[in-house]
């Protein structure tokens, strides 16, 4: 085989196959064109229908449209209540006095001393007691009157007639009511002395001794 005839084919084959592929491109892309239509182009086949578009209507006819509600009835507040009136407070009692000591003047009584304590009104319940309170009518000067006034008055009085003995007097529910205490004495003698000039009492009291 002649092989200048050999090289002079090679080049024919190769350029028909260069010219087949192109055919084939090209009817490929007639093809992708008459499956694709362009703009203004016509498929073949009924035309598909869309449904038209519902009209939007104008805010103010949409406005007119809707229904406007009833307004509701107004309800009337109840009123406030008043404030309660405050309670009056009662009067505060007066701070109770402990241990008061009330003594005994010279013609002072009971009644002048419960008096000037600003608890008259306890005296004449104390005087109604009788026999109890009798030592109470018979003060002399230089005795003692232990007093303790609580909210109500007078609570307790004690009274020590003598050395030896104590006389106590308590409110109860009823009014008071009083004992007598006995108490420890210690004797021892002593001597005193003076002179009588108006009555042995007095004459005792100026030379030192007890009104007991």
């Amino acid at each position: 085989m002649n092989p200048q005839r050999s090289a002079r084919r090679r080049p024919v084959t190769s350029r028909r196959r260069h010219l087949a592929s192109l055919g084939l491109a090209a009817a490929s892309a007639a093809a992708l064109l008459y499956l694709i239509p362009g703009p203004g182009a016509s498929r073949t086949g009924p035309p598909e229908t869309f449904p038209a578009a519902a009209p939007v209507p104008a805010p103010e006819a949409v406005a007119a449209a809707a229904p406007v509600p009833a307004p509701e009835p107004a309800v009337a507040a109840a009123p406030a209540p008043a404030p309660a009136p405050e309670a009056a407070l009662p009067p505060r009692p007066p701070a109770p006095r402990r241990d008061a000591r009330a003594k005994v003047r010279p013609g002072d009584t009971l009644t002048g001393i419960l008096q000037r304590e600003n608890l008259l009104d306890d005296a004449h319940a104390l005087i109604g007691l009788g026999a109890p309170a009798r030592p109470l009518f018979d003060l002399r000067p230089g005795q003692v009157l232990h007093l303790e006034r609580g909210a109500d008055g007078l609570e307790h009085l004690m009274h020590r007639p003598r050395d030896a003995e104590e006389l106590h007097f308590r409110r109860t529910a009823g009014g008071y009511a009083s004992w007598r205490v006995a108490l420890p004495v210690e004797t021892s003698r002593r001597l005193y002395r003076g002179a009588i000039d108006r009555h042995l009492f007095g004459a005792g009291q100026a030379a030192g001794l007890s009104d007991t």
